[in-house]
C-alpha cells in the first residue's frame, strides 16, 4: 500500500466509524459480554411494570451470566451528568427464558 493509499484510509476509516449505527440482529446462543436488547413476554412486562410510571417491555444490557433456564443481564437504571462528575446507576436484572419473547444481539452497521 503507498503512503498516500494509507494517508487516504486514515482519514476515511473515522469518518466511516463515525457514520456507523447499530442494529439488532437475532441472537441464538447467548455468551457472556454480549450487548443484547430482551423483548419481553405481555404477561412479564405487565408483572415487571406494576407500580412504574413507565412501562418495562424490553431490557437493554451485558449479558453477565446465563444459565438454560435465565438470563442476567446489567442494565442501566439511571445516568446524571453534572458541572463535576457524571453518576451511572446500573443493576444485574435477571430474568426467566419463559419471559423472553425476543433476543436481539447489539452489531454495529456501517454506512
Amino acid at each position: 500500500m503507498t503512503r498516500a493509499a494509507r494517508r487516504h484510509l486514515f482519514w476515511a476509516l473515522p469518518f466511516m466509524l463515525s457514520t456507523a449505527c447499530y442494529r439488532y440482529v437475532p441472537l441464538e446462543s447467548p455468551q457472556r459480554g454480549m450487548d443484547v436488547r430482551a423483548q419481553l413476554t405481555s404477561e412479564a412486562a405487565v408483572r415487571r411494570s406494576q407500580g412504574r410510571e413507565e412501562p418495562i417491555l424490553r431490557y437493554h444490557g451485558m449479558i453477565v451470566g446465563f444459565t438454560p433456564d435465565s438470563l442476567a443481564l446489567d442494565v442501566l437504571v439511571a445516568r446524571s451528568s453534572g458541572a463535576v462528575q457524571d453518576v451511572v446507576i446500573r443493576d444485574t436484572v435477571s430474568i426467566a427464558t419463559a419471559e423472553i419473547q425476543t433476543l436481539m444481539r447489539r452489531k454495529l452497521s456501517v454506512g
